[in-house]
């Protein structure tokens, strides 16, 4: 701090001292202000316990922690305000009788997204969960908190050396995937440079050099402890699990695996609009990508919508976010996940009735995956366009060789809706608009239609995806 001229110095000091009130994770960082004044002026580290507390209390709500209003959810800030708050309660003496209370409040959600990440691992341990917090700094909020529950010695034996050989993998594959060989760091943007902007700035460097120091220094005491043998089995094969993260708001994540591929489709709201890595459809590396920010509706379908009553207004839904049931069959060889959806929301997140639910079947097999819709119309609805996509997933130039197995396509598409039809397939190589920072896929499938009237009663769409 002494190094900084007199302006700059006057102006940290002010922000340091600001306070507001606790309504979300980006407040939070009040406890971060508090943590930084005890470090750099030796304030009383009692003063961060308050705001620790107020973390806890959000966590105890929903049994989560993320970047909306107690809604539930499961992403990178709930691991990240856990690595803080573990972090912050080291800042009080060993023993202290309140750093033992607040490690007793936040341990069951620590196991809580232990055992979330396990389900959520790929099963050679490379990848971990879908969108927002399967990207790099995701993927480090897991290993931190690997790595600091084991210091802690919180795990038993098995899930320790679970847990080491899953941090481990993953280091390996960032290693793989972001190092930067001419700069001599990590580079996270795709041939074109055109990841958004924290992913190109210096305090993303800075970021992940904090992470790293921390996992040597988790590491280095989890090595004092002693340690069993690493154990390589990441998940137990075969799975059909519904994870519900707030049974009030139906926000859940499914987990399908075969022991060979692996996906995760979260039924749950994101950030307060809706973004190409949030929405309900299965993420599976090689297999099902995603667009790392746009609202291209890949494997969920986008509705442009006007009915009589309203002015016909024309309105953009989605089949979004939370449901009003879910439920996972068997049913015909196949892992069913149904979920019904009986609201649209729009690309800003406002719910819009619309008419109709959406009934969905998610039906996952060996080589196979269909979506199975129902529209159950309530209201006559005039459709201007239905739109849906299936993306073909290919190795991502700069990366090819960590990209794992890339699944080749073959799409089929049948509905009752006769104006809804399955184009010819599309070369997208060139087009940035589907890029992410683990896939480049190549060619894109679209299911469209325009114009066209739904009338009161059931109308059936299925999209079938096949591969070897």
């Amino acid at each position: 701090l002494g190094k900084l001229d007199g302006a700059v110095r006057r102006k940290l000091r002010e922000q340091l001292r600001v306070r507001r009130s606790f309504a979300n994770n980006w407040e939070a960082f009040n406890g971060c202000i508090r943590t930084g004044r005890h470090l750099l002026y030796g304030e009383p580290a009692e003063q961060i316990v308050p705001h620790l507390e107020k973390i806890a209390a959000k966590y105890d709500r929903t049994g989560y922690f993320d970047d909306t209003a107690d809604c539930g959810n499961y992403n990178s800030y709930g691991l990240m305000s856990l690595n803080y708050s573990l972090r912050a309660a080291e800042l009080l003496a060993e023993g202290d009788p309140v750093r033992a209370k607040l490690e007793r409040r936040f341990r069951p959600h620590v196991e809580t997204y232990v055992r979330l990440i396990r389900d959520l691992i790929h099963p050679d341990g490379t990848c971990w969960t879908f969108g927002r917090s399967a990207g790099a700094m995701g993927q480090m909020q897991c290993m931190a908190l690997l790595e600091q529950v084991l210091s802690k010695g919180w795990l038993s034996d098995e899930d320790a050396a679970w847990a080491r050989a899953a941090a481990r993998a993953a280091t390996d594959r960032m290693v793989g995937l972001f190092w930067d060989e001419d700069r001599l760091w990590f580079a996270f943007h795709d041939e074109h440079r055109s990841a958004y902007r924290y992913r190109r700035s210096l305090p993303m460097g800075w970021d992940l050099l904090r992470y790293f120091l921390q996992l040597e220094d988790y590491a280095r005491t989890d090595e004092s402890r002693g340690r069993a043998d690493e154990a390589r089995t990441f998940h137990g094969g075969p799975m059909s699990k519904e994870i519900v993260t707030d049974p009030d708001r139906r926000t859940a994540i499914y987990v399908w695996s075969d022991g060979v591929d692996h996906a995760v489709l979260p039924i749950m709201g994101g950030p307060e609009s809706i973004t190409g890595d949030t929405m309900p459809r299965p993420f599976a590396r090689g297999l099902f990508e995603w667009v790392t920010q746009l609202p291209v509706p890949v494997l969920t379908p986008r509705f442009v919508i006007s009915r009589a009553g309203t002015g016909n207004a024309v309105q953009v839904g989605w089949a979004a976010w939370r449901a009003a049931a879910t439920q996972v069959l068997r049913e015909g060889g196949c892992d069913v996940y149904r979920v019904v959806f009986d609201r649209l929301v729009s690309c800003e997140g406002a719910p819009i009735d619309a008419g109709f639910e959406l009934h969905t079947d998610y039906a996952f097999a060996g080589g196979l995956f269909e979506r199975r819709d129902t529209l159950v119309v309530r209201d006559p609805v005039t459709v201007n366009s239905f739109h849906m996509e299936v993306l073909q997933p290919s190795a991502h130039p700069l990366h090819g060789e960590h990209c794992g197995a890339i699944r080749e396509l073959a799409v089929e598409f049948e509905s009752d809706i006769e104006s809804i039809a399955l184009a010819p397939v599309r070369d997208v190589r060139d087009n940035p608009v589907y890029r992410n920072y683990y896939s480049h896929p190549s060619a894109v499938w679209r299911i469209h239609g325009d114009f066209f009237e739904l009338p009161p009663g059931s109308h059936r769409l299925l999209t079938r995806i096949r591969w070897e």
